[in-house]
């Protein structure tokens, strides 16, 4: 990751850059969990070491629950996207919620507007892996209260 941000333009060029390094910082943050965690993983060490990595304070809820290697990948490159997309386009405070049942439902709230209906990359990259690859929904819209809420529902079981 030092060798690409050497090659960074200076100014506004330098923001695909930025991205990238954040997609490898956080595909290495899962990784470093999946190496150094038996199966299943701990959504909550998963999320909280994701959230960690942003360079806003972000709060996480999550309720107990548990992943195998390969939904815990998945996950934590959606969440990666999402806290990314928050505090790049959306305003303080974030917070990513983690409920359980027969869904997994994720939420990532933030205080600004960013949900304008455009969808760069890491937005396509979010829609993709939770449709392929956890066999569920996302969508990006107005918070109630205000704000703007990415929701992830995927199956329990995924399919």
């Amino acid at each position: 990751m030092f060798c690409l941000l050497l090659g960074r333009p200076q100014g506004g060029d330098g923001r695909a850059f930025d991205d990238t390094a954040a997609r490898i910082q956080s595909i290495a943050i899962v990784h470093r969990l999946l190496t150094e965690t038996d199966d299943p993983v701990e959504a909550g060490a998963l999320l909280n070491s994701i959230a960690s990595g942003a360079p806003v304070p972000v709060g996480v809820e999550v309720e107990p629950v548990a992943f195998d290697a390969s939904t815990a990948q998945k996950l934590g490159i959606v969440a990666n996207e999402l806290i990314t997309n928050a505090f790049q386009h959306g305003a303080p405070p974030i917070t990513v919620r983690l409920s359980s049942g027969e869904q997994h439902r994720l939420l990532v709230d933030d205080c600004g507007n960013s949900a304008d209906g455009t969808t760069g990359l890491g937005l396509q990259l979010v829609q993709w892996m939770v449709e392929q690859g956890l066999h569920g929904h996302f969508a990006l819209g107005a918070r109630p209260g205000g704000g703007t809420r990415a929701e992830v529902v995927f199956p329990a079981e995924p399919g």
